[in-house]
């Protein structure tokens, strides 16, 4: 696929953060057919297999958050489909989720600091 300059801006982005501690995250935010998931794809990609070694990350350490379930197999399909030729088992360890699955994920394992009470 051709992508424009913004869009291979996004997918090789690498800024560190501003105490420089670790890599800035990446928001990337557009209109319907824009693209954006055919992007997010390819820098999943490049940060586990084709980019550079200095700038590749393990598959647990990518979380991908999307607002529908249908854009998140849409997602998960075209990770997986992008990572086809490299090690299978890279695109397995990807977090992608919607954004209320990682909140409630996230808030029962950490209930305690949300101040919640977890129901079975």
């Amino acid at each position: 696929m051709n992508f424009t300059d913004p869009q291979n801006e996004c997918i090789t982005f690498s800024k560190r953060s501003l105490d420089g501690q670790g890599p800035m995250h990446l928001v990337i935010e557009a209109g319907a057919g824009a693209g954006k998931t055919a992007v997010l794809a390819t820098r999943v990609c490049w940060k586990l297999a084709t980019g550079p070694v200095s700038e590749r990350l393990a598959p647990h350490e990518l979380t991908l958050v999307t607002f529908t379930r249908a854009a998140e197999e849409e997602l998960r399909e075209r990770v997986l489909r992008t990572l086809d030729g490299h090690d299978p088992q890279l695109g397995q360890g990807v977090h992608i989720s919607t954004i209320d699955s990682l909140l409630q994920s996230l808030m029962e394992l950490h209930y305690p600091a949300f101040w919640v009470q977890a129901f079975a």
